[in-house]
Order: structure tokens, then C-alpha cells, then sequence
């Protein structure tokens, strides 16, 4: 009997889409399924999970049998999984399911960029027993080929973002020279701007840092929490302001961890004067998911380190980029 393969495309920022939407354009990848977490924006049939789940048991779960659930009935079957990284407990899985053929990575923002991210790194012990019993509830560790010795030997498995000496490993995609240093095989795709986005060139886009992140950071020194948040709205209220004196208007993009987990009253709070970038794209009809600098926006305000920043300059310019640090 013939095995069929299916591509798996897990996309969960705006770079992982930009290079996911390449891959479909030139025929990389064909008719995958296409799985958004963060409430990453996907035009087109997809399902939706939270993230990957992390070290998190029940969020890997909710990944996994979303996955397996939209997989054709058709057997057998094998997947090509195309993925930000295999770091955590998700991508130990993947690579001990039989029912995953090959693994490709595709780059995310600086971490893709990090040398030291293709050791052993972050590992965890789980608790194995528990874990494996709340898979086995719904079929997981059975549909993926996932045997009790396999299970028990998982805490001994290497805590890899980017195994690229794993017999599994495909290949990488990036859009940066310097991605995936250490690994062979890693293609770089150039990209295009986007030029559909009307006046772009008198629109500024403000990105702001991870503030879910800087708030567990800051958990136990809540004064210093409160002043970098206090910062933020200044500097929010004065780029708005400096924009309408140059008759260009501010665009307010979060995180998409934020843009996942913040209420709707307090993204409104910081945004204030500005609008959203979201509901600016969605409001004239335009794909909101590529990476911000391929869209050619006037100026970009970054917040701390990342890797917006990065794309900007390669793409536009460092002239368009304005970096300000917080902490």
C-alpha cells in the first residue's frame, strides 16, 4: 500500500506566516494543514490552537488533537511538519512519532539567529506517568505511533530549537542571511514588499514589546512594572502626537502573545489617540499577517530588543527605524 505524505504548516507570527504564504506560493509546501496559534490571522481553510503548548501538558494536548483530528481518514499517511523550532515538549513528540516523516524549520524573529539553540537547552523533566495517561484519553500517543517505552524514555531526549542533526531533520527556511548558522541545508527566500496598502508612506507603525513577558519579568518589582508601563503610554501619546504634526497617522501592533491574551479595554488604553493595526488592515479588506516591514510603512517604533527591528533594516532601511528601550 502506498503511504501518502501531508504537509503541516504551524504558523504563529508574522514572520512564520510571511515565509509559510512564500512556501505556498512557489509550491514548497501544497495544500497543507495549515495550523494558526496566537491568534495569528490566516486567510484560508486552517484550525486554530493557542500556541504549542510549551512545556504545558494540556495546551500540547489541544495542539495535538487539533491536528490529528483534521488529518484525512485516508491510511497511511505520513507528515512533513513545517515549524518555528522543536524546543519544547511538542517538537520531542514530533520527533518520536513515527507518523511525522520530516521536520523543516522556518525562521522566528532572533532566535533563529542564536547558535547556542542547536544544543541541549531548557530541558525539562515531565512527569511522565501523568502525562502519558492524559494523552492515551483521547488516542494521542496510539494515533501518533507513540509506544509506552517511547514515552518513558522521552525525559532522556535532547531539548533541540533547531536539531539539525536529527535523521528526521528537512531543511530550513529563512529570509535573513545570518539564520540557522549552524544547520545545513537552509534556504533563503527573498520577498517582495507588499504595495497595496494605500499611502503607506504616511503611516507609522509602532511595535510594542512583549508586555505578558515584561510583566512576569517584572512580577516581583511591581514599582518598576508600573514605570516602564508608564513610559510606554508616553512615548505612545507623543509618536501620536509627532505623527498628526507631520499629517501621518499612528498604527498600534502588539505582540501576538499580548494580542492573544490582553483585553480589549486595556490594548485601548495604550492605544489612546492611535488606531489599531489590526483593525486597519481588516477595515480596508488587506492581509494583515506578513511581516510588518514588507509592507513599507513611513517609520517603524520598536520597543526593547527585537526582531522587527531586524526586518525593518533589511528590508527598508535603517532610516525607517526608530528603536526606543524601556527596560
Amino acid at each position: 500500500m502506498t503511504t501518502d505524505t501531508l504537509d503541516v504548516l504551524y504558523i504563529h507570527s508574522p514572520i512564520t506566516y510571511s515565509i509559510g504564504r512564500e512556501l505556498l506560493a512557489h509550491g514548497d509546501i501544497k495544500n497543507p494543514l495549515v495550523i494558526c496559534g496566537r491568534k495569528t490571522p490566516y486567510n484560508g481553510p486552517h484550525i486554530e490552537v493557542v500556541d504549542d503548548g510549551i512545556w504545558n501538558a494540556e495546551r500540547v494536548r489541544d495542539f495535538l488533537r487539533a491536528m490529528l483530528d483534521a488529518l484525512p481518514r485516508k491510511r497511511p499517511i505520513q507528515l512533513n511538519v513545517y515549524l518555528p523550532h522543536t524546543g519544547f515538549l511538542l517538537g520531542k513528540l514530533l520527533k518520536m512519532s513515527p507518523l511525522v516523516r520530516r521536520i523543516f524549520y522556518i525562521e522566528e524573529g532572533n532566535t533563529s539567529h542564536e547558535l547556542q539553540l542547536t544544543q541541549d537547552r531548557q530541558n525539562l523533566a515531565i512527569p511522565i506517568e501523568n502525562y502519558a495517561a492524559m494523552f492515551k484519553r483521547d488516542h494521542l500517543l496510539e494515533r501518533l505511533g507513540i509506544t509506552d517505552a517511547m514515552m518513558r524514555g522521552i525525559n532522556e531526549m535532547q531539548a533541540i530549537w533547531f536539531d539539525g542533526n536529527h535523521p528526521k531533520y528537512g531543511g530550513a527556511y529563512g529570509i535573513s542571511p545570518t539564520s540557522f548558522p549552524a544547520l545545513a541545508n537552509v534556504r533563503q527566500i527573498s520577498m517582495a514588499l507588499h504595495e497595496d496598502v494605500p499611502e503607506r508612506e504616511k503611516i507609522w507603525v509602532c511595535i510594542l514589546p512583549n508586555i505578558v513577558s515584561l510583566a512576569s519579568k517584572y512580577d516581583n518589582n511591581q514599582d518598576m512594572l508600573q514605570k516602564i508601563l508608564y513610559a510606554l503610554v508616553i512615548v505612545l501619546r507623543t509618536q501620536s502626537a509627532l505623527a498628526a504634526s507631520m499629517s501621518c497617522s499612528l498604527l498600534v501592533k502588539f505582540h501576538p502573545v499580548d494580542e492573544a491574551n490582553l483585553s480589549e479595554e486595556f490594548k485601548g488604553e495604550l492605544m489612546h489617540d492611535a488606531s489599531s493595526y489590526q483593525d486597519f488592515f481588516r477595515d480596508r479588506g488587506l492581509d494583515s499577517g506578513y511581516e510588518p516591514a514588507l509592507y513599507g510603512f513611513g517609520k517603524y517604533i520598536v520597543f526593547n530588543i527585537s526582531a522587527a527591528s531586524r526586518y525593518v533594516t533589511q528590508f527598508l532601511g535603517q532610516e525607517r527605524l526608530v528603536n526606543i528601550t524601556l527596560d
